[in-house]
């Protein structure tokens, strides 16, 4: 590593990034074993002359998947004695990938349901776990969000399984807990980055973000309390250990999928029969088309042609909505901050009656399109 005070290498960067990844995988309780170190370093010098700037990485059973990016790599590095040697340190294989961030691997199209929802569930367990430290302490927001789209998809896998299996209900208890812990950090990260391109320069708007930097502060320590905790360290490894086989549901995974998306829409069309006088009815459609989204994400090739359509014809109305959440948020934050005036607020109101008439459209073209499914 490097010596103190002296900038850090490329390769120095890359270790640490890669030490914190793999933590929770390969079972490290404080200082990584010297050999563990110097295997992760091996890893970390064939990534940095790979030109990768960045990696992400997850442990899971007996392999280590590392991506290079930023800038992707000229060529992955190639197989030879210090990868060989590094692997015989660890006890796995190693492997890397060209991409920005993991993504699941597609499942098989033919998969039982209840072993592939299972193992893409373990999957994107492992990503959090390579994810939560550092999503809880880091300055890049890109962290936080990939962490969040890791256990949303976790959870879109574990709706389709049993939830009354008690190890199942156990994972869902996990992950809910740490979303609710990360959900108020994002919010907020989100919000401070919308402002300033939503209003003007002012006293106002300064007062606005100086508000949600406090509160950012406080969420984030409970975030990070969250994390650090003895009781969410125990739970989180030992549900990364294999998993007892689920129950249900059984069949083929195409089977589930199919009823699982057919059961979606039809939440969405409950939601887009609600009461979207207030913000809370739309933020119901988005929640469920979002929902619709990631079952089409995490099920992928296992369902048909009309059912992955759906990842597409939802993406624009999914981004619209979006935004018109982020300036109900930031008009719920503004609400009682003294120094906050009342043209900030307008300025808001008017973002949110432009979004409004964006979204009416394709709120009546998705509604009409969900009554001949």
């Amino acid at each position: 590593m490097a010596e103190m005070g002296a900038t850090p290498s490329a390769t120095d960067t890359l270790a640490a990034q890669l030490l914190r990844r793999v933590a929770f995988g390969l079972a490290i309780q404080g200082e990584a074993p010297p050999r563990v170190r110097g295997a992760l370093r091996s890893l970390a010098g064939l990534a940095a002359r790979a030109g990768a700037g960045r990696v992400d990485a997850l442990v899971l059973d007996d392999e280590v998947v590392i991506a290079l990016a930023d800038p992707p790599p000229a060529a992955l590095p190639a197989r030879g004695r210090e990868l060989a040697s590094a692997e015989r340190a660890l006890g796995k294989r190693a492997r890397f990938v060209d991409a920005s961030w993991l993504s699941q691997a597609p499942v098989p199209e033919g998969a039982p349901a209840r072993d592939a929802l299972a193992s893409v569930s373990r999957w994107h367990l492992a990503h959090v776990a390579a994810l939560a430290e550092e999503s809880s302490r880091s300055d890049d927001p890109e962290v936080l969000h990939q962490l969040r789209v890791s256990l949303r998809r976790l959870r879109t896998a574990l709706r389709l399984l049993d939830r009354r299996d008690p190890f199942v209900a156990e994972v869902v208890a996990f992950a809910r807990a740490l979303g609710a812990a990360a959900g108020p950090v994002r919010d907020l990260d989100v919000a401070a980055e919308a402002l300033p391109t939503l209003v003007g320069a002012s006293s106002s708007r300064e007062a606005l973000l100086a508000s949600i930097a406090s509160r950012r502060a406080v969420a984030v320590a409970a975030f990070e309390a969250h994390v650090s905790a003895d009781e969410f360290h125990a739970t989180l490894r030992s549900l990364l250990a294999p998993w007892p086989r689920p129950r249900r549901p059984k069949g083929s995974l195409r089977a589930a999928g199919r009823r699982a998306v057919d059961d979606g829409l039809d939440a969405l069309a409950g939601a887009l029969d609600g009461d979207l006088t207030h913000a809370e009815g739309y933020h119901e459609v988005r929640r469920r088309a979002r929902r619709v989204r990631d079952l089409v994400e995490v099920l992928d090739h296992a369902l048909k042609k009309p059912e992955r359509r759906w990842r597409s014809r939802l993406q624009p109305l999914q981004s619209a909505l979006g935004s018109l959440h982020d300036v109900d948020v930031m008009l719920g934050l503004a609400a009682g901050v003294e120094g906050v005036d009342g043209p900030l607020r307008d300025a808001l109101t008017r973002q949110r009656t432009a979004l409004l008439a964006e979204v009416a459209t394709p709120l009546a073209m998705l509604a009409s399109r969900l009554r001949e499914a």
